[in-house]
């Protein structure tokens, strides 16, 4: 049996060496309030008219920064993108370490139904409902974008609610800090795709039982090595943005 990897830490540089941007990621920052009232700051850029948005949620101990490679080459293409900080980290934890580092989600206590962890599935609906209330943004021109356990939660997001455009997750887990997936990944009805390297084996072989669950998903494992966003390269990059522009 495959066994929660709760710790995961993973960082990126802000860009990619070999990657050229011209300066159009100039994000806005914006505070969107969760169901529990807890507030999730996040930065967001509108899409050119008819465009899509993208929501991209990190993984564990991370920020909403390690997307930045990916908001830039969606910002070129005229996408939307809003990247936020999870509860309890970035800028949305009410907490630091001794050394500055974000730290409300080592508070979170044991996994569970009602827990902190599992409260990061309803923050992605309260995102969606920023996005539509706020910035008029409809809902199937919204993709989701998950690393780690924010995949999880997307995807989890993805099986209770409907209507969004497609769902991306790099290096899903079946379970990351008692957020599952292989109960609810057949009862996503979105295009989805996982991405997940061999050499990442946890990541790997949850994504072929998830895939095995919902034969519709798309599944790449020829990507560099790493997990998460640490996979990112000019070419994944390009590659994800193809695919999502496919669904539309």
């Amino acid at each position: 049996m495959m066994r929660s990897k709760p710790f995961l830490f993973f960082s990126l540089l802000l860009t990619l060496p070999g990657m050229a941007f011209d300066g159009k990621w100039q994000p806005k920052s914006v505070s969107i309030k969760a169901r529990d009232g807890t507030i999730l700051r996040a930065l967001y850029q509108g899409p050119e008219a008819g465009n899509p948005t993208v929501i991209m949620l990190h993984g564990l101990r991370a920020n909403k920064t390690e997307w930045t490679p990916m908001s830039q080459t969606l910002a070129e293409k005229g996408w939307g993108v809003l990247a936020y900080d999870a509860r309890g980290h970035g800028e949305s934890s009410l907490t630091k370490d001794q050394k500055g580092g974000a730290n409300g989600f080592m508070s979170f206590g044991p996994p569970g139904p009602r827990s902190e962890w599992n409260r990061m599935i309803d923050d992605v609906g309260a995102v969606i409902r920023y996005l539509q209330k706020e910035e008029k943004i409809k809902r199937d021109l919204i993709f989701l974008m998950g690393a780690s356990l924010g995949a999880n939660a997307c995807l989890n997001f993805a099986a209770l609610s409907g209507g969004i455009k497609g769902v991306v997750l790099l290096s899903p887990g079946l379970n990351y800090q008692g957020i599952t997936t292989d109960k609810t990944i057949g009862q996503v009805q979105n295009p989805l795709l996982i991405v997940a390297c061999s050499q990442d084996a946890y990541a790997y072989q949850s994504s072929q039982i998830l895939k095995e669950k919902n034969p519709d998903a798309v599944i790449w494992s020829d990507v560099k090595p790493g997990h998460g966003v640490q996979m990112f390269d000019e070419r994944l990059i390009t590659r994800i943005f193809q695919w999502m522009k496919s669904q539309i």
